[in-house]
C-alpha cells in the first residue's frame, strides 16, 4: 500500500503492507525529528478521524491504498533523552520516587513490568545472601557487624549501594551498569551467567532508571528496559544522557554542591556547611540551589521574596510592568513591582509550563502540563486556567493538550475574552469585567463560526486600540483560495476588510499599534520555483480605516526574514531576499519610502519613540548591528558586533540596547550585554545558563523623546574588563612573527628565505620546457650527438632587430659612443626541437613532487596530527632527496 502522510511540518509517501496500526504509527513517528506522540489521525476528504486501535490492521480502520492521512502530534513531555542513532529510537530517563529505596526501585523497574518481587523482598534477599556468605561479607567489607548490617538493610530507611547491586545482579543473573552523572563513568556489576543487562543513572544521592522507547513519552508501556550483554550503542547513548544531565545540574556532589536553607534562605556549600547551620540554628529544611529569577536594576541584583527554590520554567512581566510572575513546580508567584518587589499572591496550580498576562495585568492565564485521563476516549485534564488577580479566583478553565496556540486573547480594554473552540471551527467571545468571579464557557456572549463546513481557521488576532476588531485567517483548501477577513467585534455578518490569495498554508498576523492596519505574512512549505528549501512567503497589507488591501511588491527574490511596524503606526519595515538581503521601509499604504543597501541582515527593531532603527544579522549570521537615525534621512549612526545574539531589545527609554545569548539555542557563552545607542558597551554579565531575559515594560511617557543622541555614560567595570580582555585576545591573534618563513633546511644552512614555493618552481619548469629552455640552468636544451639547429626568427623579431640596428647607426653618426655588442652564446650541439623533456628533468619533477609531499607532512606533524610510520620515514628521507636534486643540477633559489 502507498499512503501519503501529511504532518504539520512535512508531507511524504509511505509504502508498506497492511500492517497493524501500531507499526504504521511507529513509521510516522520516525518522520518526526522531535518524535512527538501521535495524537490523532485523519483520512479522506473531508478528513475523518481514525479509531486508534493499535492491534487493528490499517485497512480495517478505513485507510486504503492512495489515501492521504493527516497527522496531529501531541505534547512532548519534559523528559531528558538522547537518540539511539542505529535504531532511531530514544534512550530516556525514567524517574524513580525520591525515597531511601530508590536503588531497589530502580532495579525493580529494570527487571521489567512482569517483575513481581517487592522492594522489601529485595532487601530480604540481600540480607539472606550476606548471612549465607560470612567469609565474603565480613565486618571489614560491610563497615559494621554483619548481623547488625542485615538488620539495618531490611529497614525502609536504609540506602542501597554497590554491595546490594552486586548481590541482586548475581541473584537474578543480570548485569547492572550504573552511570555516574558527575564523572560520566560506568560502574558495572556483572551478574553470574548473565545474558541481559540494565542501566541505572546515579546523581550522587539518587538512582534513576533508563529505558528505550520509539517515542519521547511519559507512557512506560512500550519501554525496553533490558538489552543483550555488550550492547555498545546503548552504553554510549546512556553516557551521552548522563552528560546531558550533567549540563542540567542533575549531579549532586555532597562536598561542593550549593544548598539553601528553606527557613532563613541562607546559602551554604556542601553537606558540612548545611550540618553546621542546622546545629547552630535548629533549621532542618534545606533545598539544592536551583536556577533562579533575577531582576536587574541599575546594575544591582534584586531577587524577589520568596525566592525560587526549584526549577523556574517561565518568568514574565505584565505589558504595563505593574506585575511580575514566575513559576514553580507547585505554584505560580505573582509580585507587585512598584518600589521593592512584594508578593501579591500565590496561585496554587501545579506543573505550570507557560503563562501570560492580560493587557492591563488584571488576569493571569496559565498552561499546565496536560494529563491524559482516558486513552480510549481521548479525554485530557483541564490545564488552562484564567485567574483574576483582583478577586484572587480562577474564573474559568478548559483543556488544551497542545502548547501551540494555547493562549486566549483579550481586547485592549479587557472587556472581552476571546478563545478558539470546536476544532478551529468557532471562536467564542466572553464579556467580562475586573470583578468577574466565574465565566460559563458554554454560554459565550458572541460567537464566530466558519461558514464553509469543510474549512477551518488557522489563526486569529485581536487588534489593539479603542475599537476592537479581529483578523481571521482561513488557509486554502480544495482549490479555494486562502483568506484573511477582518470583523468588528461583535459584528460577524460582514467583514469590514478581506483579502483572498493562494500559496498560503500558514499566516502571521501583525497589527499596528493603533489597530488601523494589518500585515499578513502568508507562507507555504513548497516553493514552486524550487529556489528555496523553506518554501514561499508573501506579504499583504489590509487597511481597516480606508478599507483597502494590497500585496506588498518586493524587488528581490527570496524569503521574508522579518516584518515590524513602527511604534508611530504610520510605517513598517521588511527584511527580505536571499543573502545579502534587502531592507525596505513602507508607509501605511504600502508605498516604499526608503531602501537600505543590501547586506546580510535579518532583524529589524524600532526604538520606542521611533527615532532610531536597529537593523542586524543574527541567527546564522555574524551579528553585525547597524543603528540608523530615522528622522535624519536614515543616516547611519554606528555599526558594532554582537555575535551569537538570540535576544535583542531596545530599552523603554530608547537610549540602550539589550543583547543576550540564551539557552537552549546556545549552550555556551550565555550572558547579556547592554549597549548605548552610540555603539558603546555599557554593561555585561555572563551566566552558566541563561534561559530568559527582558526589560521591565514602562510607558514612553516616562521618558522624553530624544532630540539628538546623548553621550554614552561611563562603562560599568564589567564592560571595561571584558573590552580589555577582548583587546588582548585580538592583539595576540593578529601578531605575526617578523620576516618570511624559512624552512628548517634553510635555517640549518643559513640560506636565504625562498621567494617561491616548490609548486611555483615546478610550474615555471613546465613553462620553460614548452619554449625549449632548460629548467635547471636557463640554457637551451641539447641532446649529445644531435645536429645543431639555429632557432627560427619570427617576422616581428626580425623587424625589431632591424629597428635596433638603424638606431645604432643614427647614434654612431651623431658621434655618441657605440657600446660593444655581446655576441650570442654559442648554442650547444644537439638542441631539441618540440619541447621533449629529458630523463633528468623527469627525475627532477618526480623529486620535487616528493619534496612537496614531505612539506605537507611536516606541517601536519607541527600541528600535532598523528602520522603513520611510512609518513615519518618519508620525512626522514628529505635530505637524501635534496642531495639528489643538487646532483642533477637543481638549486633551491
Amino acid at each position: 500500500m502507498r499512503i501519503k502522510v501529511k504532518t504539520p511540518e512535512t508531507s511524504v509517501a509511505l509504502t508498506l503492507e497492511d500492517v497493524p496500526l501500531s507499526q504504521f504509527i511507529d513509521a510516522i513517528t520516525q518522520l518526526d525529528e522531535k518524535r512527538r506522540p501521535v495524537e490523532k489521525l485523519e483520512v479522506g476528504f473531508p478528513p475523518k478521524p481514525v479509531d486508534l486501535k493499535l492491534d487493528t490492521v490499517i485497512s480495517e480502520v478505513g485507510i486504503k491504498n492512495g489515501d492521504m492521512v493527516r497527522v496531529s502530534f501531541g505534547f512532548i513531555p519534559d523528559i531528558p533523552y538522547v537518540q539511539l542513532v542505529p535504531n532511531k529510537s530514544f534512550i530516556m530517563l525514567r524517574n524513580i520516587p525520591d525515597d531511601n529505596s530508590c536503588m531497589f526501585s530502580a532495579f525493580s523497574f529494570g527487571m521489567g513490568e512482569g517483575f513481581s518481587v517487592t522492594v522489601s523482598e529485595l532487601r530480604q534477599i540481600v540480607a539472606v545472601h550476606i548471612n549465607n556468605n560470612p567469609s565474603i561479607y565480613t565486618a571489614v567489607v560491610l563497615g559494621r557487624d554483619p548481623r547488625e548490617y542485615c538488620a539495618w538493610i531490611t529497614t525502609k530507611d536504609a540506602w542501597g549501594g554497590a554491595i546490594e547491586l552486586q548481590i541482586l545482579a548475581d541473584w537474578f543473573q543480570v548485569s547492572v551498569h550504573c552511570v555516574d552523572v558527575e564523572s560520566a563513568n560506568v560502574i558495572s556489576f556483572e551478574g553470574k551467567d548473565a545474558t541481559m543487562e540494565m542501566y541505572l543513572i546515579y546523581s550522587g544521592v539518587h538512582y534513576d532508571a533508563v529505558a528505550e522507547n520509539n517515542q519521547v513519552t511519559d507512557s512506560r508501556e512500550r519501554d525496553v528496559r533490558q538489552w543483550n550483554v555488550g550492547s555498545v550503542d546503548v552504553r554510549d547513548a546512556t553516557i551521552r544522557l548522563a552528560k546531558e544531565l550533567q549540563s542540567k545540574d542533575y549531579a549532586i556532589n555532597l562536598t561542593r554542591f550549593r544548598v539553601r536553607c528553606l527557613e532563613c534562605y541562607e546559602i551554604f556549600v556542601g553537606e558540612g556547611g548545611a550540618q553546621k547551620h542546622a546545629n547552630d540554628s535548629g533549621h532542618i529544611r534545606f533545598g539544592k540551589l536551583p536556577r533562579s529569577v533575577e531582576l536587574l536594576q541599575d546594575f544591582t541584583d534584586i531577587t524577589p521574596d520568596p525566592k525560587a527554590t526549584a526549577e523556574c520554567r517561565k518568568a514574565l512581566y505584565s505589558s504595563d510592568g505593574s506585575r511580575f510572575a514566575y513559576t514553580q513546580p507547585d505554584a505560580v508567584y505573582v509580585f507587585n513591582t512598584s518600589g521593592k518587589a512584594s508578593l501579591h499572591t500565590k496561585v496554587e496550580v501545579a506543573e505550570v509550563m507557560d503563562i501570560m498576562f492580560s493587557p492591563k495585568g488584571t488576569y493571569l492565564v496559565m498552561w499546565s502540563k496536560p494529563i491524559l485521563l482516558d486513552r480510549e476516549s481521548g479525554k485530557w485534564s483541564e490545564n488552562v486556567f484564567v485567574y483574576n488577580l483582583h478577586t484572587l479566583q480562577v474564573i474559568c478553565k478548559w483543556s488544551k493538550n497542545q502548547q501551540n496556540g494555547w493562549k486566549p486573547q483579550f481586547t485592549a480594554d479587557e472587556s472581552v475574552l476571546v478563545k478558539g473552540h470546536q476544532g478551529n471551527k468557532e471562536i467564542h467571545f466572553y464579556e467580562i469585567d475586573a470583578n468577574v468571579t466565574q465565566i460559563t464557557l458554554s454560554q459565550p456572549s458572541h460567537k464566530y463560526k466558519v461558514n464553509d463546513p469543510q474549512a477551518t481557521y488557522n489563526a486569529f488576532e485581536v487588534s489593539p486600540g479603542k475599537n476592537p476588531a479581529i483578523a481571521i485567517f482561513i488557509p486554502e483548501q480544495g482549490g479555494k483560495p486562502a483568506s484573511v477577513c477582518v470583523y468588528n467585534i461583535p459584528s460577524f455578518k460582514q467583514p469590514i476588510c478581506s483579502k483572498n490569495f493562494f500559496k498560503a498554508e500558514r499566516c502571521q498576523l501583525q497589527w499596528n499599534t493603533l489597530g488601523t492596519a494589518l500585515l499578513a505574512l502568508a507562507s507555504i512549505d513548497h516553493d514552486t520555483t524550487n529556489q528555496s528549501y523553506y518554501g514561499e512567503t508573501n506579504l499583504y497589507l489590509l487597511g481597516i480605516a480606508g478599507s483597502y488591501d494590497s500585496r506588498i511588491t518586493l524587488d528581490k527574490e527570496g524569503p521574508i526574514h522579518d516584518i515590524t511596524w513602527s511604534p508611530s503606526a504610520r510605517e513598517f519595515a521588511v527584511s527580505y531576499g536571499f543573502m545579502p538581503s534587502s531592507t525596505t521601509f513602507f508607509d501605511a499604504r504600502g508605498s516604499a519610502i526608503h531602501s537600505m543597501p543590501m547586506a546580510p541582515r535579518n532583524t529589524i527593531r524600532y526604538s520606542p519613540h521611533a527615532r532610531y532603527v536597529l537593523v542586524a544579522g543574527f541567527g546564522n549570521l555574524q551579528g553585525t548591528v547597524d543603528i540608523y537615525d530615522r528622522q535624519n534621512k536614515f543616516s547611519k549612526l554606528v555599526t558594532f558586533q554582537a555575535p551569537n545574539t538570540s535576544v535583542c531589545e531596545w530599552s523603554p527609554c530608547g537610549r540602550f540596547i539589550l543583547t543576550a545569548t540564551t539557552a537552549p539555542r546556545l549552550r555556551v557563552d550565555n550572558g547579556l550585554k547592554v549597549w548605548h545607542a552610540s555603539g558603546q558597551l555599557i554593561y555585561m554579565k555572563e551566566y552558566q545558563e541563561l534561559n530568559q531575559i527582558g526589560w521591565k515594560p514602562q510607558s514612553i511617557d516616562s521618558f522624553p523623546a530624544l532630540r539628538s543622541l546623548e553621550p554614552a555614560p561611563p562603562a560599568h567595570l564589567s564592560a571595561q574588563e571584558w573590552l580589555s580582555k577582548r583587546a588582548e585576545t585580538q592583539s595576540t591573534q593578529t601578531a605575526r612573527p617578523a620576516g618570511a618563513y624559512r624552512p628548517p633546511h634553510a635555517r640549518r644552512t643559513g640560506a636565504p628565505a625562498a621567494t617561491s614555493s616548490l609548486y611555483e618552481k615546478e610550474q615555471q619548469s613546465l613553462r620553460n620546457a614548452k619554449v625549449g629552455v632548460n629548467p635547471i640552468s636557463g640554457r637551451p636544451r641539447v641532446v649529445p650527438g644531435a645536429p645543431i639547429t639555429e632557432p627560427q626568427e619570427s617576422k616581428q623579431a626580425a623587424k625589431n632587430r632591424k629597428k635596433r640596428a638603424a638606431k645604432k647607426e643614427r647614434e654612431a653618426s651623431s658621434g655618441s659612443p657605440t657600446p660593444q655588442a655581446t655576441p650570442p652564446p654559442t648554442q650547444q650541439a644537439g638542441s631539441v626541437v618540440g619541447g621533449v623533456i629529458s630523463l633528468e628533468e623527469k627525475k627532477i619533477r618526480s623529486l620535487l613532487k616528493k619534496l612537496r609531499a614531505i612539506e605537507v607532512l611536516k606541517m601536519k606533524q607541527a600541528n600535532g596530527e598523528p602520522l603513520e610510520d611510512t609518513q615519518v620515514s618519508k620525512i626522514n628521507k628529505e635530505d637524501d632527496i635534496r642531495n639528489e636534486l643538487i646532483s642533477l643540477g637543481w638549486n633551491d633559489e
